[in-house]
């Protein structure tokens, strides 16, 4: 049976490595995911 608590955790846990994966690729190479991290300025309030 498939755990909703071990499902959460691990989504959370892949999406926050995407989200620091592309936050520290956007710094080494500054256009490089300008429209996902404009996406997530939209969404959470005072990122970027």
């Amino acid at each position: 049976m498939l755990s909703v608590r071990g499902l959460t955790l691990t989504c959370a846990i892949v999406w926050g490595g995407l989200v620091l994966l592309m936050g520290l690729a956007n710094s080494a190479w500054p256009p490089y995911g300008e429209p996902f991290l404009g996406i997530l300025r939209s969404i959470y309030p005072g990122y970027g």
